[in-house]
């Protein structure tokens, strides 16, 4: 699962996104009990613009680790892109009641843009948030 998730990285650096979904969806049927490749797999999901897709991944991902704060922020702006909003501000809340401290509360992480939380939508990803949970 490793390798694939190495793989799923770097195709993704070098914007082979159709590389980096194959390689995320292997690690999925190598690992279903680890939550990251199906983080992985909602990452590449979203960068496609297919935000139910990711929305599925991210749901995984939390059905292994519902304590992922990344995950909960993700699935967040999958069901924002999808004209969710009120499902996306509960998610966000969430992340905010488990990690008060959590850098999107000040719009300094990444993970999405401060617009999201005055209901104007968002752009980006956790990706840069990853912190080596286990499955």
């Amino acid at each position: 699962m490793l390798q694939k998730l190495r793989a799923c990285a770097g195709f993704r650096r070098e914007g082979d996104l159709q590389n980096a979904l194959r390689a995320a969806s292997d690690a999925c049927h190598e690992a279903p009990e680890c939550w990251q490749p199906h983080y992985a797999y909602g990452e590449i999901w979203l960068a496609l613009n297919e935000p139910a897709r990711a929305a599925e991944a991210f749901a995984a991902a939390l059905r292994l680790d519902p304590a992922n704060a990344d995950a909960w922020i993700n699935y967040g702006l999958a069901r924002l892109r999808q004209g969710a909003l009120e499902d996306a501000k509960t998610a966000m809340r969430r992340v905010l009641r488990q990690e008060p401290e959590h850098p999107v509360r000040s719009g300094q992480s990444r993970c999405v843009s401060a617009p999201l939380w005055r209901g104007r939508g968002g752009r980006g990803n956790a990706a840069a948030r990853h912190r080596g949970r286990s499955g």
